[in-house]
């Protein structure tokens, strides 16, 4: 069901790869992660946090630095049309909506070309 709704639930074998070759990660920092249990009972808290009292409006809409969402159009945990309808009411010196088709919640994984392409793009904006 995961991989037809584009969800992120946890550390799947391709993002562990990514850590691992990634060369902002060291093995010890992917082991520490791991041995962490994140994903485990380590984000119970978190989750708890996000679901039941976070509420994102009430920090603002203003910004003194740019923003830049980069979305996944089929992202179903962070659904695009609240995101687009967030985004709408932020102020900031700038500010981009990026959509990513065909991407999930991880965008960076499900696209990365695209992905990166959009990096490239703020980079020279910014």
């Amino acid at each position: 069901m995961r991989c037809k709704y584009k969800l992120a639930a946890g550390p799947t074998p391709e993002l562990i790869l990514n850590a691992v070759c990634s060369p902002f990660y060291t093995l010890k920092d992917v082991s520490y992660f791991l041995k962490s249990k994140a994903f485990e009972e380590g984000q119970r808290h978190i989750w708890k946090y996000l679901m039941e009292e976070f509420d994102l409006p009430a920090l603002g809409t203003q910004y003194q630095a740019p923003v830049f969402y980069i979305h996944g159009e089929r992202d179903w945990q962070t659904p695009y049309s609240l995101a687009k309808q967030f985004f709408l009411h932020i102020e900031a010196p700038l500010k981009r909506f990026c959509s990513v088709p065909d991407a999930g919640h991880v965008t960076m994984l499900d696209q990365k070309e695209k992905f990166n392409d959009v990096i490239l793009d703020i980079l020279e904006q910014i």
